[in-house]
């Protein structure tokens, strides 16, 4: 791909498209899609081992069992008065002992409830715009632009479409690389991070070296009703695109479409996939 001799590098990074969306040019509007509406069903699920960890379990029952029981008491009156001191102790040292083991083999029963609840959640809140460092995946041509009929879209990844943190404790609005493993993440809710449930794939997924950024839904500049997964595009400002690359399958209308359309992106490279004559590998050169 071309580059203009001096130009400081600013990485690119790639969104691939199937042929009819076209839309997303004309209209500069791109779809944060929700976890559970994309093609891995194990996005944003880390695996939830436990609500809280023991020692969580403990401390709070330390720190808060004695105060409860001696509101309850108090609920009799005077004939709270009555009650040995050496009897509540053993009530409290008792229950003490006994919450964190209750709790303990309730949580077998609570995980997979919570878990499918915070799913729930994820799904009607956020939603992620997934790209890549590679514009010449044959696998994502394949999988993502209708058997390489469609195109790809080159983001200037210093955009500020990418940079939209409102705060420093903000998760959204910035972009994250992703990282690939071969086991999901372990967390505990009461212990956990953004890391372990927006940034970590499995690394089968790995070829697509991909960065994401997650946005709110309810920010959406437009949302169109659609079943289950409401369709929700935020706008994109004109200077966040600098390439336009058509795949190797692309037909001539198509072609033309894009052209006609690139007019309106003045800094815009357009480019085309071709086939290597030697190799298994797809080449990207400028479009004639």
């Amino acid at each position: 791909m071309s580059r203009d001799v001096g130009e400081v590098f600013r990485m690119l990074l790639y969104k691939y498209l199937g042929p009819d969306r076209a839309d997303v040019l004309k209209a500069r509007r791109i779809r944060f899609t929700q976890p559970g509406d994309l093609n891995d069903p194990t996005e944003f699920a880390p695996a939830i081992q436990a609500v809280a960890s023991d020692e969580i379990v403990r401390d709070y029952t330390d720190q808060n069992l004695e105060s409860f029981i001696e509101q309850e008491l108090a609920k009799y009156g005077p004939l709270a008065q009555f009650i040995p001191q050496h009897l509540k102790k053993q009530v409290i040292k008792m229950a003490k002992e006994q919450v964190p083991i209750w709790f303990r083999a309730t949580q077998a029963q609570l995980v997979p409830e919570v878990a499918s609840r915070f799913r729930q959640v994820i799904d009607q809140h956020i939603g992620v715009l997934c790209l890549s460092e590679v514009a010449n995946s044959e696998l994502m041509w394949g999988h993502y632009t209708v058997n390489h009929a469609g195109f790809v879209i080159g983001f200037d990844s210093e955009n500020e479409f990418f940079s939209r943190k409102r705060s420093k404790a903000d998760e959204f609005g910035f972009l994250r690389k992703v990282e690939y493993r071969n086991q999901r993440p372990q967390v505990t809710l009461t212990n956990t991070n953004s890391h372990d449930w927006f940034q970590v794939k499995s690394d089968k997924w790995a070829y697509e070296r991909e960065h994401r950024i997650a946005q709110v839904l309810k920010d959406a500049n437009f949302r169109i009703e659609h079943g289950q997964f409401p369709i929700c595009l935020f706008d994109f400002p004109i200077s966040a695109v600098k390439q336009i690359i058509l795949g190797l399958r692309a037909s001539p209308s198509l072609k033309d479409e894009i052209k006609g359309i690139s007019n309106g992106f003045p800094s815009v490279e357009l480019l085309q996939v071709f086939q290597s004559p030697s190799e298994y590998d797809l080449m990207v050169k400028p479009l004639n």
